[in-house]
């Protein structure tokens, strides 16, 4: 689920996204509009709406819930109301916080609950399962919220568009300078796949459980 919170956000920096998975920060800054977000919504206006009441909810949440070692799309899942097998099998059903969010897009709650743990007010300790997978656990952080704003997120203001023209570093290239490029690319992928194989051997995981290709 969350491959597909990635893929749906179509508001945060990509290369803050990936980092973050791996538990490290990027600034959004450095990525230089090379994501296709940080590209796309480059000429968008922006306003900031106040998630700090949803943000109690999810921390609620993960406290009522973290002794039943619960993962990152397990407590995803409780706030939307699942009926997945594993909500009533880890007794996440019988608990207050459930299905309380089921009207929120799952992005958005994943969104959430990234902001947290980097504000450490939820703890997520990452494991490598014995099939090799990661997997992140929750668990309530060293922080206390406040009773005033605390969290704020950013979404696209619908046809704020502030101009036409958005430049694409990757795909605004001419046929030239594409054929000088591309190459470069085709290169750095092979690295970055090298790379990630001899990081699997190593660590004797799956590849895929690092990078997806």
């Amino acid at each position: 689920m969350q491959v597909m919170a990635y893929c749906e956000n179509d508001i945060d920096c990509r290369r803050v996204l990936i980092m973050s998975y791996f538990g490290e920060r990027f600034k959004q800054s450095d990525c230089k509009r090379y994501c296709d977000n940080c590209c796309r919504t480059a000429n968008f206006q922006f306003e900031e709406r106040d998630m700090s009441d949803y943000a109690r909810t999810v921390i609620r949440a993960v406290n009522s819930a973290y002794m039943k070692q619960v993962t990152l799309n397990m407590i995803t899942d409780m706030l939307k109301g699942s009926k997945a097998k594993a909500m009533s099998s880890h007794g996440l059903t019988e608990l207050s916080e459930y299905g309380v969010l089921k009207d929120m897009p799952k992005v958005d709650i994943d969104r959430i609950i990234k902001q947290l743990i980097w504000d450490h007010y939820i703890d997520e300790k990452i494991e490598i399962s014995f099939h090799g997978s990661i997997v992140s656990f929750l668990s309530p952080g060293n922080r206390v919220p406040p009773n005033n704003t605390f969290l704020t997120l950013k979404f696209a203001g619908k046809g704020k568009q502030i101009e036409d023209d958005i430049v694409d570093p990757i795909n605004d290239k001419t046929e030239e300078e594409y054929e000088l490029t591309h190459p470069l690319m085709k290169a750095l992928h092979l690295e970055l796949k090298d790379q990630i194989t001899k990081i699997g051997e190593q660590r004797k995981v799956s590849t895929t459980s690092i990078l997806l290709d």
